[in-house]
């Protein structure tokens, strides 16, 4: 495998691999510090779509400053080829973190966890941000369970939130309008918060198929399965609080990250309990 060469830079392994670009492991050689390097496959530079949703990526990090949103160092181009360059972030992707260290999480250990990643979301949305792509994957885990949310590749403005065509998203995290195409919205990352809530009690999906087919079938017809169907001890509240996230409409879903957390809350019952304070 060739290792990618850019000035500035020292590529030291190849970290992961999608459709559109492979992330690798460098070292800033001014700095010394460990960086996250995208790259974007040279195959795709020439699709028009794919570049601009690139260059939107770098543009939407810029003016994103929040201690759980990992954070843009460089955007460069060189001789025909495109790289975001990323804070390194030590950690563990939450799937993994889920099937290899706690398994289906108690309400103790998850509760924090998943305030954490709706005060990040409700971050994007007070910006304007639809991430379009929550999921467990693109969340990591970090030493002390602190969360760095990843990847803004499809994310979109929300006032512009009708100029991207084509149909993107992970199929088992993707809200009914995306699948269909639709007028997206605060709302649709309010559906996949809902599929990683089920994810993070459960280890399972709520909606799984053998093809994309079979799971857009399933997320626009079925009804949400029963947590307590895949995990006796998890609290009957979750299944009120997921079957609102991953309501079929939009507007039958919570429409706030903020009232989410609230209901999500309640379940601990506890006095100390706090609104979401976003991070200016």
């Amino acid at each position: 495998m060739t290792l990618p060469k850019i000035p500035y830079y020292h590529i030291d392994s190849l970290l992961n691999e999608g459709g559109t670009a492979a992330v690798y492991r460098g070292i800033d050689l001014r700095s010394g510090y460990e960086v996250a390097v995208k790259a974007l496959f040279t195959s795709r530079a020439g699709d028009g779509f794919i570049m601009q949703r690139f260059r939107e990526e770098a543009n939407h990090y810029l003016y994103l400053s929040h201690p759980n949103i990992t954070r843009l160092v460089d955007f460069i181009e060189d001789n025909g080829k495109f790289y975001l360059v990323m804070e390194f972030v030590d950690g563990i992707p939450l799937d993994s973190y889920l099937n290899s260290v706690t398994g289906p999480m108690s309400e103790e250990t998850l509760i924090p966890m998943f305030c954490k990643i709706l005060d990040t979301v409700a971050y994007l949305h007070q910006k304007g941000v639809i991430h379009l792509d929550i999921k467990p994957n693109n969340i990591m885990v970090l030493g002390d369970k602190n969360i760095k949310i990843l990847d803004m590749g499809i994310s979109a403005i929300i006032s512009d939130k009708n100029s991207n065509p084509k149909k993107c998203g992970t199929p088992a995290f993707m809200a009914p309008e995306q699948i269909s195409q639709g007028e997206l919205g605060f709302y649709t990352d309010i559906f996949a918060l809902g599929v990683t809530l089920f994810n993070m009690i459960t280890c399972k999906l709520p909606f799984s198929g053998s093809s994309h087919t079979e799971i857009f079938e399933k997320i626009c017809k079925e009804p949400t399965p029963r947590v307590g169907d895949f995990v006796k001890t998890a609290s009957p509240r979750f299944q009120k609080i997921i079957e609102r996230a991953l309501q079929k409409e939009g507007k039958n879903r919570y429409q706030t990250c903020e009232e989410f957390q609230m209901e999500i809350l309640e379940i601990l019952e506890k006095p100390e309990r706090k609104k979401i304070k976003n991070k200016k």
